[in-house]
């Protein structure tokens, strides 16, 4: 069976292939969902586990955060605020 929130994270991984800097390293912060797509890709090629479960272990379990997510599923049935979109 294939995860599409892997296939999903490994296209849009690819889709940044050809994609040119806006700006020098260091000189400027700007903020993108895609960074985190690839930070998650990697963090589940390196762990040989889903990223939700390497998080749940290795961060929330560890610092005892019992009310921390990584999806918006699960923090909406513990009842927290979902995302924000413009």
């Amino acid at each position: 069976m294939v995860d599409l929130g892997v296939l999903r994270r490994e296209q849009s991984a690819g889709a940044l292939r050809d994609v040119e800097l806006g700006h020098g390293v260091g000189e400027a912060y700007e903020y993108t969902d895609a960074n985190y797509d690839v930070l998650g890709l990697v963090v589940e090629k390196v762990s040989r586990q889903t990223y939700a479960t390497h998080i749940g272990e290795r961060i929330f379990a560890s610092l005892g955060m019992s009310h921390s997510f990584t999806d918006q599923t699960s923090a909406g049935q513990s009842g927290l605020a979902g995302g924000h979109r413009s």
